[in-house]
């Protein structure tokens, strides 16, 4: 039940799952900081608004076909910044 309840969030199954109590197990919210940090959810939008999703994590590497990015370089930089792969590639960070 909680699967079919995250895939679909609009309509009847969040009344359904209201009256069963089980909307804060599926549903979670996090308050970012104004940096990325460790476990923070982010977005990496390249060229040709083609965009990355990763989850951080110290010690990580992100690899595309552009280059590779540290997981240690993203963590601390602010929402909004640009990146450059170990190719030159430019990323922006968003969350």
């Amino acid at each position: 039940m909680q699967v079919f309840l995250f895939m679909s969030f609009f309509g009847k199954h969040i009344r359904v799952a209201k009256k069963l109590g089980t909307l804060d197990n599926v549903m979670t919210w996090k308050n970012y900081e104004a940096v990325a940090q460790d476990g923070d959810l982010v977005q990496l939008l390249g060229r040709r608004h083609k965009s990355q999703f990763i989850i951080l994590k110290a010690g990580d590497v992100f690899q595309t076909h552009r280059g590779e990015i540290l997981h240690n370089e993203i963590i601390g930089k602010p929402w909004g910044s640009r990146l450059y792969s170990h190719t030159g590639s430019p990323f922006f960070l968003a969350r």
